[in-house]
């Protein structure tokens, strides 16, 4: 699945399945974000997108913090420029939600 692939996948997914009285719709919705946890581990993009969603929908007045704005869905193609070197990001330094708010 590509980064435009994955997003739409975020962008549709029931953010809030476990919440359910259905178990078809509690175990379905597990499975699929399961799926997306594993997509997101093969890449740094998609990892740091399905931070900025999970961030997105718990966040306001509800979850007793500021709303995170909803991330932007990725260019296809995305740009380049020749001068410019793709950056790999160690995964040590790769920020999850929490750390994201304390700074």
């Amino acid at each position: 699945m590509n980064l435009i692939e994955y997003y739409d996948a975020l962008e549709s997914a029931d953010w809030f399945y476990h919440m359910s009285d259905d178990p078809r719709v509690y175990h379905s919705g597990e499975r699929h974000f399961s799926r997306l946890e594993a997509e997101a581990r093969t890449d740094l993009k998609k990892a740091a997108l399905f931070a900025a969603f999970k961030m997105h929908h718990y966040s306001g007045e509800a979850f007793g913090r500021p709303k995170s704005p909803k991330p932007e869905r990725p260019i296809d193609p995305p740009i380049t420029h020749p001068a410019c070197k793709p950056v790999e990001i160690p995964a040590e330094k790769v920020l999850e939600p929490k750390e994201l708010n304390e700074r």
